[in-house]
């Protein structure tokens, strides 16, 4: 009873501060153990937390974040893997109301920006509880119309954390994205827990955006680190024009 008391009240402090943990220029490590809390307090609320086991996953992912890997750059082959493409016909689509929603995960999305082969793609990871990726949103939305056809915008939510199932979130994802009118952005939610494909994305936290290039090599990723390092600032969609408008320059002049 004491460590579900404990990890219900640091699911509600994690609530609290999900403002400055995913706020801009705040993403770090501690996102990551925030987001273990957070699965904590959840789990517990479905009786799959036990005390020494549950404590035990934390302290091994807290472990986890300070040994670190490296991880290759990510770029998309000219053709998406074999595994990844089979049965997408068949993949889950919540096309019910006027945004579709597509459940994806790792190889899935990088089928989705494979297919796009020829164009440049930008890839938005948010998430509804991250206020600033909530806020920068409609400017995806705007951006895309601005851009045209020759840029392919998507959008990952990384709301599922792995407790119940994802179409548990999708009513609430597909409902901001409905608010926000992305019905020209091809909409994806993870089918994974996200903390998975944080780590397969080599991602601490959201916001951030991955640009692809025609030739399917990524050309820039924006996140907060890498903006506090390159930039010295937190990255805002200006950044990203600025590369999306480098990119259609120099495919207009190959």
């Amino acid at each position: 009873p004491q460590v579900r008391t404990m990890c219900e009240r640091l699911m509600w402090l994690r609530i609290g501060a999900q403002a400055r943990i995913s706020s801009r220029g705040a993403a770090s490590r501690l996102g990551v153990l925030w987001r273990m809390w957070a699965k904590c307090g959840m789990a517990t609320r479905q009786d799959t937390f036990s005390g020494a086991g549950g404590l035990g996953k934390v302290f091994c992912g807290a472990v986890m974040l300070f040994v670190g890997c490296n991880k290759p750059p990510l770029s998309v082959s000219s053709t998406a893997p074999e595994s990844a493409v089979v049965g997408f016909e068949n993949q889950e689509s919540h096309e019910s109301r006027a945004v579709a929603l597509a459940l994806v995960d790792y190889d899935g999305l990088m089928a989705r920006v494979a297919l796009q082969r020829g164009k440049i793609v930008v890839l938005d990871c948010w998430s509804t509880a991250c206020p600033p990726c909530v806020k920068e949103f409609p400017q995806l939305v705007a951006r895309q119309k601005k851009w045209g056809d020759a840029v392919v915008c998507l959008s990952l939510s990384f709301d599922y954390e792995g407790v119940g199932t994802p179409e548990d979130v999708v009513p609430r994802v597909q409902g901001f994205l409905e608010s926000v009118k992305a019905t020209h952005i091809i909409n994806l939610l993870t089918r994974i827990d996200a903390d998975t494909l944080y780590g397969q994305l080599d991602l601490v936290s959201v916001p951030a955006v991955y640009v692809w290039g025609p030739d399917g090599t990524l050309a820039q990723r924006f996140d907060e680190d890498d903006a506090a390092k390159r930039l010295g600032r937190s990255f805002t969609y200006d950044d990203v024009e600025a590369v999306v408008l480098s990119l259609l320059a120099w495919k207009n002049h190959k």
